[in-house]
């Protein structure tokens, strides 16, 4: 169950198959929210009726599904922090029907993403924040606040619930003064991306975001998780527990490998010198 279809599934699916689930042993069904967390109670109550043996979840489907079912396992695909979230009651017992991937949204991790942005525009002071609200979004932005405290940074959060929006969400950025940008992705903003780099360069805004997937569309600055490898490794809980493993004997995992990517096109662009120690550190430089 996710938010909005991806172009991970695939890969998903691949990792299935090699651990020996082949199309012939394996169905699947997916259920989108299409970025509408309204829907999500519903259409976790749907895959609980058809009786499906593993729940796969994604960063803002995980409480649904956790609230629909107490006896089918879950396995979340990263996001916020499930601790923190209360969903489970630690990571190496996580006392549940719940286990996976969890931790990619942390205070950790938005504090690397803001610092990553102070030392690039070190005179940079309004931060637009472009996001689709998501269930457990009030922990996201607690830690995003925290870290922009910390780097001395005003946020100015623009909301956008479906694609069409997205124009009206650069108006907004554009009239609230801001000049610098995060995103970090989720199911409106993530397939956008292309499109919000662009505009976010015609903006002449410095941006940092998530997953290396921006930087290679036209980010100035990506940091974040090795998204085919995060759906890889759900793929291998899933195996586990389709051959007897239950999630309670599965221990929680927080990612390992987050990847720095830098766009020096885009730099240039923007008229943006990119510090010496930042693209020594960064695992790509796109030039």
């Amino acid at each position: 169950m996710t938010h909005g279809r991806s172009e991970f599934h695939p890969i998903f699916e691949r990792a299935l198959a090699e651990r020996g689930w082949a199309e012939d042993r394996i169905a699947f069904e997916y259920r989108f929210a299409e970025g509408k967390a309204d829907r999500l109670p519903s259409l976790a109550a749907e895959l609980v009726r058809l009786g499906v043996d593993v729940i796969v979840a994604d960063l803002g489907t995980t409480a649904a599904a956790s609230r629909a079912t107490s006896s089918i396992p879950i396995v979340m695909r990263f996001g916020l922090d499930a601790v923190e979230m209360g969903l489970v009651g630690g990571l190496g017992r996580p006392g549940s029907n719940l286990t996976g991937l969890t931790g990619d949204v942390t205070a950790e991790i938005m504090g690397k993403r803001l610092q990553l942005l102070r030392e690039i525009v070190p005179a940079a002071k309004r931060l637009a924040v472009l996001m689709n609200p998501f269930p457990g979004v009030e922990v996201w932005r607690k830690d995003l606040d925290d870290a922009a405290r910390r780097f001395a940074f005003v946020v100015r959060t623009v909301e956008i619930h479906a694609p069409e929006e997205l124009g009206a969400a650069f108006d907004a950025i554009r009239k609230s003064g801001a000049d610098c940008l995060f995103c970090g992705g989720d199911a409106v903003t993530f397939p956008l991306r292309a499109k919000i780099a662009q505009l976010a360069l015609k903006a002449k805004l410095p941006g940092v975001y998530g997953p290396r997937q921006w930087a290679e569309v036209g980010g100035l600055v990506s940091y974040g998780v090795n998204l085919p490898e995060i759906y890889r490794e759900a793929a291998d809980y899933v195996d586990r527990i389709l051959r007897g493993a239950t999630p309670a004997e599965l221990p929680v995992r927080r990612p390992t490998k987050y990847e720095l990517v830098v766009n020096l096109r885009t730099a240039r662009a923007l008229g943006i010198t990119v510090p010496q120690a930042i693209l020594v550190g960064a695992d790509e430089v796109i030039r």
